[in-house]
C-alpha cells in the first residue's frame, strides 16, 4: 500500500485557538494598561468639572455686571441674616428698604437662567457639577427657603463689601472683594468655602473626597461625606472676577489651611458671619 507523500501532513492546518498562558498574557497587558489610564482619565473628568463650573461663575458674572448697568451702577449686597453677613446665602426677594437690595433671585432672575420659584425649582448654573444637585434640592426646599426667604447655594456672593464691619473682615477681605463698583482685580464670586460652627464642618465643591455639605436630610447627611477639619480637603476653588474673567485657586496657594476652623485667630482672607460661621476665600 503506498504511503501518502510527506507534503500533506506539511500542509495540514494547525490549531489557531489561544492557550491559556496566551489569554493570561493579554489580560495582564489590559490591566496594566488600565490601571496607567485611569488616573489619567479621572484627573480629566475632574477639570471637564472644574472647568464647567467656572463657566457657570463667568456667566453669573456677567448677570451681575447686566443688573448692574440697568440699576444705575448699583450692586446687590451680601445677604445679612442672623447678624451678620452670609456669602452663600440668596434671598427669594428683596426685604430691604431705602433702596438697598441684598442679594436676591427676583432682581437678577432675568439675567440668568436657574430658578423656577413657582415649583421651589433651583436648577443649572447654581449647583456645582461636583455637588449632588438632587439632594442639595431637597435640602433648600425642607430648610432655609421656607423658613427664612433665602437659600443656601454652593456658591459665594461678595458684593458690597464695604457695607460689611470691619471686624467680619479678616486679612485684605476689604480690598479683594467687592466694593461699591465691579473691579478686574477683586472677587464677586467663588466657590463656596466655608466653616459651619454650628456643624463643626466644612462647605466645599471641590475636595480629595469629593464635595461637602455640613447639612442633613430625613434620610441622612445631604453630602456622603462631613469635613470637620482641621485642615478642609479642598483641591482648590474657582474665583470670579468683577471683569468676568475666572481663576483657579489651588489648595497649595491658600496660606494656613489648618488655621480655617478657628476663625478669630485666623489672619487671612476671611468674612465671619454673626454665630461663628466664616467664608473664605
Amino acid at each position: 500500500m503506498q504511503r501518502p507523500p510527506i507534503q500533506e501532513y506539511a500542509d495540514k492546518p494547525r490549531d489557531q485557538a489561544f492557550t491559556l498562558i496566551e489569554l493570561l498574557v493579554v489580560i495582564a497587558i489590559i490591566a496594566i494598561l488600565a490601571a496607567l489610564l485611569l488616573p489619567a482619565l479621572n484627573s480629566a473628568k475632574l477639570q471637564a468639572k472644574v472647568t464647567q463650573c467656572a463657566s457657570n461663575l463667568h456667566q453669573y458674572t456677567v448677570a451681575v455686571t447686566t443688573y448692574s448697568i440697568d440699576s444705575h451702577d448699583q450692586i446687590m449686597q451680601m445677604v445679612n441674616q442672623w447678624g451678620g453677613p452670609y456669602h452663600h446665602y440668596m434671598r427669594t426677594n428683596n426685604t430691604l428698604a431705602n433702596g438697598a437690595v441684598e442679594w436676591n433671585i427676583i432682581s437678577i432672575a432675568p439675567y440668568v437662567k436657574g430658578f423656577d420659584l413657582a415649583d421651589s425649582n433651583i436648577f443649572g448654573i447654581n449647583f456645582c457639577p461636583e455637588i449632588d444637585a438632587g439632594r442639595m434640592l431637597r435640602f433648600i426646599q425642607r430648610g432655609n427657603l421656607p423658613l427664612f426667604n433665602c437659600i443656601e447655594l454652593p456658591y459665594s456672593y461678595y458684593g458690597r463689601v464695604d457695607l460689611i464691619p470691619t471686624y467680619d473682615l479678616d486679612g485684605n477681605a476689604a480690598t479683594d472683594l467687592t466694593g461699591k463698583t465691579l473691579q478686574s482685580k477683586q472677587i464677586i464670586m467663588s466657590d463656596a468655602l466655608h466653616w459651619d460652627a454650628s456643624s463643626a464642618a466644612y462647605n466645599y465643591n471641590h475636595g480629595y473626597r469629593g464635595w461637602t455639605f455640613a447639612g442633613n436630610l430625613p434620610d441622612g447627611p445631604v453630602s456622603p461625606f462631613q469635613d470637620p477639619g482641621p485642615a478642609p480637603l479642598i483641591r482648590g476653588l474657582n474665583e470670579a472676577y468683577g471683569d468676568g474673567h475666572v481663576q483657579w485657586k489651588d489648595h497649595n496657594n491658600f496660606p494656613d489651611l489648618k488655621g480655617m476652623n478657628n476663625p478669630n485667630s485666623y489672619p487671612y482672607g476671611a468674612v465671619k458671619s454673626g454665630d461663628g460661621d466664616t467664608a473664605y476665600y
